[in-house]
């Protein structure tokens, strides 16, 4: 059988399919009240080709501008906390068996998704359910994973004057959140970022994103004009009180890591477990 009729062969055409180049995908992962949807707006706004689609979660009081979310990554994030009685704000009430669960809804999504090209998803819940999510889309996707991380006392205050948890709560979930997306993501294809660095310094801040963004999937950029960052949604004059010395703790070791890079820190917080 010469070359050409062998790789016509029938048994061949599942080797062959496999060829096919991997799609890039921007998965932003932070936990709630963190600044995930400015830095989604401020990505979708600079030179990168980003596509989050046209069937995006609409703006609200706590989010004026809009959240960037499409609408179907949400609710099929929040049909899986459903199947186990847990939410959002509780998120470490899931079996340590939902990992092998709850996929379907999502694989339907996520081809969904790949029909229309879209290449950036974000919902604070993608921190939780990233293994279904990475079950889904199999071995079709170079993911690039950009990681937000707010102060801890912030995002309780942003919550608890919302009316949703206590302060305390508020923290157990930052850390559940903040722990777990480091767990799920593959590290060597994560992107870091301070909330704070968002604020006050947004030129330098998402065109540092952007460059490790285009160094990870190939694509082409330059330097992006920011304006896109909106500083009354900030809770100001919070009081550095941590309600759980765990928070403290972790927080404090993010903060080494932003500055030294150093991997040793983020093994150290994986081996401390959730």
């Amino acid at each position: 059988m010469n070359v050409a009729k062998l790789l016509k062969h029938k048994l061949l055409k599942p080797a062959v399919r496999r060829l096919k180049p991997k799609r890039n995908l921007i998965v932003v992962l932070g936990m709630h009240r963190s600044g995930t949807s400015a830095l989604t707006e401020a990505l979708a706004k600079s030179q990168l080709p980003i596509n989050l689609g046209e069937k995006l979660l609409g703006a609200k009081k706590e989010n004026p501008r809009g959240f960037f979310e499409d609408v179907r990554v949400v609710k099929a994030n929040q049909a899986f906390y459903d199947e186990f009685d847990s939410d959002y704000l509780q998120p470490w009430k899931l079996p340590d068996d939902s990992v092998n669960r709850g996929v379907e809804q999502i694989r339907k999504v996520w081809q969904a998704l790949e029909r229309e090209k879209i290449n950036l998803i974000k919902d604070p819940r993608l921190c939780v359910t990233l293994p279904q999510w990475k079950f889904a889309w199999r071995h079709d996707v170079k993911p690039v994973y950009i990681h937000i991380w707010r102060h801890p006392t912030q995002v309780a205050e942003s919550l608890w004057r919302r009316g949703e948890v206590s302060k305390s709560v508020a923290e157990k979930n930052w850390i559940y959140h903040i722990k777990s997306a480091l767990k799920n993501a593959d590290l060597k294809r994560s992107v870091f970022v301070l909330h704070s660095d968002l604020i006050e310094q947004p030129h330098e801040t998402i065109n540092k994103v952007c460059s490790e963004i285009s160094r990870l999937t190939g694509w082409k950029f330059s330097e992006t004009s920011v304006d896109s960052i909106d500083k009354t949604l900030v809770t100001r004059d919070v009081q550095e009180i941590f309600e759980n010395p765990e928070t403290k703790e972790l927080w404090e070791a993010l903060v080494r890591f932003n500055t030294s890079r150093d991997p040793k820190i983020l093994s150290t917080i994986l081996r401390d477990g959730l």
